[in-house]
């Protein structure tokens, strides 16, 4: 289920959001920049038997004049339920831009991740994903909205790729829990990777040990 919306404007110039009405029909059009065309689905829900279940808001846009491109998905939820087992993201955000004039594409997630098998282990936290692929491109720090979706997307600088996890719970069973940061990154001209690990805790409890 959800709303799907197709904006496209051709034209040579800006349309101004207006209603257009020919006898009983009336449209509401918002305003359409142009040679922009974008096609966004709003409170998207797909429901696979019991077992997977998908929510959200995602668009697609694209700049006829420069060719970039931008792909969005916004409030994102995913739940994958398998036996004793549960896969969860939570808020989840995406953006993947696309220059139009260079190779390579930068993109930006981040989202809440839920990992349980009832009575084995489970694991919580944040995870953001930042990269750019593109050898020149700066992305500088934006808000990137296409219809319902809309992403706050920090600056990502070319050739930088790095993936972190905070407030990062792990429990095996009773006995073993992990917290803390972690965070990879890597610089994809020269190989130079760094990881750190950061706010960590580690406990053992093995009876009366």
């Amino acid at each position: 289920t959800g709303t799907l919306t197709l904006r496209e404007n051709e034209l040579g110039a800006n349309i101004a959001a207006q209603t257009i009405a020919i006898g009983t029909v009336t449209v509401d059009v918002p305003a359409l920049a142009d040679s922009i065309a974008s096609f966004d689905g709003e409170n998207i829900v797909v429901q696979l038997q019991d077992s997977l279940r998908l929510e959200g808001d995602f668009a697609i846009a694209q700049n006829a004049t420069t060719g970039n491109i931008a792909i969005l998905i916004d409030d994102a939820s995913a739940t994958i339920d398998a036996g004793p087992t549960r896969v969860g993201l939570e808020n989840g955000q995406l953006a993947v831009l696309i220059p139009g004039d260079e190779d390579g594409y930068a993109l930006y997630g981040s989202g809440d991740l839920l990992v349980d098998v009832a009575g084995v282990a489970s694991a919580t936290g944040t995870v953001t994903v930042r990269q750019n692929k593109t050898a020149t491109t700066l992305i500088p720090a934006q808000t990137v909205t296409i219809g319902s979706a809309s992403v706050v997307v920090p600056q990502l600088n070319p050739g930088l790729e790095s993936i972190e996890g905070t407030d990062v719970i792990v429990q095996l069973q009773d006995y073993l829990r992990i917290q803390g940061d972690i965070a990879i990154g890597q610089n994809l001209t020269t190989g130079n990777t760094a990881v750190l690990v950061s706010n960590a805790s580690a406990t053992l409890d093995a009876g009366p040990t």
